[in-house]
This record gives structure tokens, sequence and C-alpha cells, in this order.
């Protein structure tokens, strides 16, 4: 299995999020907690923490824009 990932640079420095960082990842989440969820528009991944912040893993900020059903 080959490990992939997106590199995200901030401030002279870099960032890598991992391939399995996706999108669908969070799908079943959201039809669980939103009751009109109806699919993910719009999805980004970035650095959650400076590197160096956080020494024991990686921490994401999740942005996702998300459409609901019609009432």
């Amino acid at each position: 299995m080959s490990s992939s990932s997106q590199t995200t640079t901030t401030n002279d420095t870099s960032v890598e999020i991992p391939e399995w960082v996706k999108a669908e990842l969070f799908e079943q989440l959201l039809k669980d907690t939103l009751k009109d969820f109806r699919n993910i528009r719009s999805f980004k991944a970035m650095p959650g923490t400076k590197p160096g912040d956080n020494y024991a893993t990686v921490m994401l900020r999740i942005e996702l824009e998300v459409q609901l059903k019609a009432q």
C-alpha cells in the first residue's frame, strides 16, 4: 500500500495532508447528525496548528460546505 499525501504550505512551513482525508470520510457523520443532509458541495483540509505545536499527531482543520434537502 503506497502512502501519498498532499502538502500544504503556510508561512514558510509545509504540512502534509494525508491522502485518506477526503470528503467521503465525513459523509456518514453528516448523515447521522444533520437531518436534511443531501451532499457535500465543497471540502478543504488544512493544517489545524503550526508545525511543532503538537508533537504527538497532525492536527487538521476541515472546512465543509454542505447542501441540505429542501423542506
